[in-house]
């Protein structure tokens, strides 16, 4: 459909449930910035280590969970290879 890694993956596990949520930001400084926001608000960030970087096909990205306990991450840069879409004919 796009350039994009995938949107969606699913995989088994323990329990039937999302288990991150991603929200795309611009850049490394929004990145920065919304964090700095979500700790400001007393809710702890973690940074994504660079093996989970490459998992996901980003350049960058923190979690955290929300009031509801739902795992949120948010990134920058995916990583994209540019291929030409080929559909069935």
């Amino acid at each position: 459909m796009d350039h994009y890694p995938p949107r969606l993956v699913v995989s088994p596990g323990a329990e039937s449930k999302a288990t991150a949520i991603g929200f795309e930001v611009l850049n490394a400084r929004d990145l920065r910035r919304t964090a700095a926001a979500v700790e400001d608000a007393g809710v702890k960030v973690i940074e994504g280590t660079e093996a989970e970087c490459d998992e996901r096909r980003v350049t960058g990205f923190v979690r955290f969970d929300d009031p509801a306990a739902n795992a949120i991450e948010l990134f920058y840069g995916p990583v994209l290879d540019h291929k030409p879409v080929v559909l069935p004919r």
